[in-house]
């Protein structure tokens, strides 16, 4: 009770009242900011590296708790801040794509973040704080909607949702295979506001009733996370090796140095084909040329053509390994087209693409990377704004198109699928996969570009979500990073170290008579419904502000009227 007294003189509603002293109300907006950016700050260190993910469970609550006593719009400011500090400590990394981007992307991020906060004051104010129970719950839905509204579309990026802090806590984690990771921000963001419920001035009945529905979703999650876990993998085993290669792409390809590199590539599947097992793969682009496109249309060339000699030191490698061997590189083709005249012809297009080739160059089949790092890897409003398609071509080396099939490798009795780079860090897209048939999952990429080790460690860790939601396990081959076996409950078999060249062995359970999850089946409901639930608030908002100015401006016009009568 002291604790709660002292709180709330400090940042309850006297603190920011109007008819205090200009100093007190100076100091009042100086300490709320600097409550908001611990807050977020706090958040932030939940995550990998420092993985103090306690902190996520409370950081909320000072933000939370203040939300009571001050405007919506000082609420929404003190929650971007919070927003900016979040992000500034997740992914000060950001700045290696251009140092603009921590003036352009981490604001973008931070308005996202405040975004909650803002439906739940509009929900307050239309509600005039009648139904205060209800608080946490829609501040739930409402962060779990702005969380799946911010991973979809062109810009879609699903990094930093609050579900991903939790990755130390397995236990907790179990959850997402009914309600992916939604489920697990859910459960974090309603825990933090319960808590800040507490130090409302409401009845003790509300209250215990509430702290009881906190129990129960905490203790129904631990103990099926604890039912989960104890589950034992089933299933014929499938052995992989996983290439670690360390290659940096800006230099490694440059034309005195790529024979060098094919060496080394090809001394790492080599070794790998020595010991066994049923498929090597080779981590994001490990071949920087377009082997692929070369075999296709450049194997007629001379023999003293280097284009030709990468192509057949591409597609041979399988042959040479004795291995099934799951080939990453960029590609090119000749793509049927109609023109803006209704002309068919032909348009060569770029692809971020992996092939599984067997001995004898079979190209069993290929997939090419649907979601596309977008303005690094791809912009789709080329011919609507030209000047940033300059901008991007003299900035950015890759210009791919989208891929279209969810492709499922079909290699003897096995399938699987493969998802390039960033592609594990959306639940939706992966979910595709294991609903056409795929045993595994597959995650290719090319960390080198971060030169972070807590960059490639987030990575890695939303990976772990992945294998959890679908039930199946998630093998990661990275040229650098986090090159790893996750099993189907999210606990990491094996890995190798950051920055390192090396081979990865894993055993994967294929896990037959497991059938789909929850989560496979059915989606993304809860991030769904939560992102309608904060566009109605938004709307509601809206209108009644609307109201509000008509009802004030009639009222002014008359009372005018009246006093000319």
């Amino acid at each position: 009770m002291v604790f709660r007294r002292i709180f709330l003189s400090a940042f309850g509603r006297p603190w920011y009242d109007k008819e205090q002293p200009l100093p007190r109300r100076f100091f009042a907006f100086c300490a709320g900011a600097v409550i908001a950016i611990i807050s977020g700050a706090a958040l932030g260190l939940a995550f990998p590296l420092t993985d103090i993910f306690p902190l996520a469970w409370i950081a909320f609550v000072p933000l939370l708790v203040m939300q009571r006593g001050i405007s919506v719009k000082r609420m929404w400011l003190f929650a971007f801040l919070a927003g900016m500090s979040f992000w500034l400590v997740l992914a000060y990394w950001m700045h290696v794509f251009h140092v603009m981007a921590l003036f352009t992307a981490v604001p973008a991020l931070a308005l996202y973040f405040s975004l909650p906060f803002l439906f739940l004051s509009v929900w307050q104010r239309i509600s005039r704080d009648r139904f205060p129970w209800l608080d946490p719950l829609l501040f739930s839905l409402f962060w779990a909607g702005v969380e799946y509204f911010r991973s979809t579309g062109f810009l879609g990026y699903s990094w930093g949702l609050a579900g991903y802090s939790q990755t130390a806590f397995l236990p907790i984690l179990q959850i997402a295979d009914i309600a992916g990771v939604w489920g697990v921000s859910f459960l974090v963001v309603f825990a933090n506001a319960v808590v800040a419920y507490l130090f409302r001035q409401d009845t003790r009945r509300r209250k215990r009733i509430l702290l009881c529905c906190l129990g129960a979703l905490l203790g129904f999650s631990l103990l099926y996370g604890a039912l989960r876990l104890s589950e034992k993998p089933s299933g014929a085993e499938y052995k992989v090796h996983l290439i670690q290669a360390f290659v940096d792409p800006e230099t490694d390809w440059a034309r005195d140095r790529y024979a060098e590199t094919m060496q080394k590539i090809t001394d790492l599947t080599l070794q790998a084909g020595k010991g066994g097992g049923d498929l090597i793969i080779w981590p994001e682009t490990l071949s920087h040329p377009p082997g692929m496109y070369y075999w296709k249309y450049l194997r007629m060339a001379p023999e003293d053509n280097s284009d030709r000699r990468i192509a057949e030191w591409f597609v041979g490698m399988p042959d040479r390994a004795g291995r099934a061997v799951l080939l990453t590189a960029p590609h090119r083709d000749r793509v049927a087209v109609t023109n803006v005249t209704g002309s068919p012809g032909l348009e060569m297009q770029s692809y971020n693409a992996a092939f599984l080739v067997t001995p004898g160059t079979n190209v069993l089949d290929s997939y090419y990377k649907i979601n596309l790092v977008p303005f690094g890897e791809w912009f789709p409003y080329k011919k609507e704004f030209p000047f940033v398609a300059k901008i991007l071509r003299d900035t950015v080396a890759s210009d791919f198109t989208p891929g279209t099939r969810y492709t499922v490798f079909r290699e003897r009795d096995t399938a699987f699928s493969v998802v390039i780079c960033f592609e594990d860090i959306f639940g939706g897209l992966c979910r595709q996969f294991v609903l056409g048939g795929a045993e595994f999952l597959i995650n290719t990429t090319n960390d080198y570009w971060s030169r972070s080790v807590q960059s490639q460690e987030q990575h890695a860790a939303m990976a772990i979500l992945r294998a959890i939601e679908n039930r199946r396990y998630m093998v990661r081959a990275a040229n650098t990073g986090v090159t790893c076996v996750i099993d189907a409950w999210g606990r990491m078999q094996a890995r190798l170290p950051n920055h390192t060249v090396g081979i990865l062995d894993g055993n994967i359970s294929l896990m037959r008579g497991y059938g789909q999850s929850v989560y496979t089946r059915h989606g993304d409901f809860l991030g769904i419904a939560g992102a309608y639930l904060g566009g109605l608030a938004l709307v509601l908002g809206l209108l009644f502000n609307l109201y509000k100015g008509l009802q004030t401006g009639f009222r002014a016009a008359w009372k005018t009227y009246a006093n000319e009568e």
